[in-house]
């Protein structure tokens, strides 16, 4: 039997419209930007709810024989829980079905004769995704663009070649590509500069055996590994860098942490930054890694 075909018009899951066409989540606290195979994967979800889709199934269908695709599906999962305002343990939208995969509740997803009464306030529903509509007060907007841009995930390749080895005692480190917002050709180069130096500052470290993108294969998984992610704005001369520690394997959300300051464009001030980020980073680190 052939499965339905990945869901490409615009739907409601809850409280939120899904606009695979632009790759948006818009919800009360604004509009989020996916990734295109990380909204792949929703629509996969959304496309039969209720059926538990194996993480075999899932891969073949949005990365098939793709290299890293299964941390990228844990990732995936985890970057909709949060656009969807969902989580492991309560979920509301995105079910995990222990040891088969994970499955769309059927709840969440609203009926199309209801999606026109549902809508967030100010918005209304066409073929091409959401059209504001005229109101009274101003959106409060909170864009997070989730996933690599194309720049930063260049970087992480290149620095992947050569990982930041330490022995076997040290804190297993995967640093994702810090992603930019909006995705813009002058913010992508920011954000792959900070992503290396970023990554050059961590490796001084010899606590930390750190990559970029993915873990080491070569490094025998003993406890807990960690994810570090970052999304990068700037606007009006001002920088903001919103940084998380993530447990790699779980998707737990560990620490986080928001930088604002004045952005003058030089190098001398994208090192700062990057120091500072990371003078944060490894005490939290080494304080979770700690034998309790």
């Amino acid at each position: 039997m052939t499965s339905p075909a990945p869901l490409s018009a615009p739907f409601r899951l809850r409280d939120r419209l899904v606009t695979p066409a632009r790759n948006s989540i818009q919800g009360p606290e604004g509009e989020t930007g996916i990734e295109p195979k990380i909204m792949a994967v929703l629509g996969v979800l959304a496309a039969e709810p209720g059926r538990v889709f194996t993480r075999a199934e899932l891969i073949d269908k949005v990365w098939g024989a793709e290299f890293g695709a299964d941390e990228s599906l844990t990732r995936a999962i985890s970057h909709l829980r949060k656009a969807l305002g969902d989580t492991r343990n309560e979920p509301a939208v995105i079910e995990t079905i222990a040891k088969r995969g994970y499955r769309l509740l059927p709840d969440a997803l609203i009926p199309e004769s209801q999606a026109h009464d549902s809508q967030p306030p100010g918005l209304r529903l066409s073929a091409a995704g959401p059209v504001e509509t005229p109101r009274t007060q101003p959106i409060n907007r909170r864009i997070w663009l989730i996933g690599a841009t194309v720049a930063a995930a260049g970087a992480g390749a290149l620095l992947w070649l050569r990982p930041f080895a330490r022995g076997a005692g040290a804190i297993p480190l995967i640093v994702l590509p810090v992603n930019a917002i909006p995705q813009e050709p002058s913010q992508q180069s920011l954000a792959a500069a900070l992503t290396v130096d970023l990554v050059g500052v961590l490796a001084r470290d010899k606590r930390l055996h750190v990559t970029v993108g993915r873990p080491d294969p070569d490094l025998p998984k003993r406890g807990r590994r960690y994810s570090v992610y970052a999304d990068l704005q700037t606007a009006a001369g001002e920088l903001k860098v919103h940084v998380e520690i993530m447990d790699f394997d779980s998707d737990q959300a560990l620490w986080s942490r928001l930088y604002e300051r004045s952005y003058d464009g030089k190098l001398s001030s994208q090192d700062a930054l990057a120091e500072t980020i990371a003078n944060d980073l490894i005490p939290a680190l080494t304080a979770m890694a700690r034998p309790k």
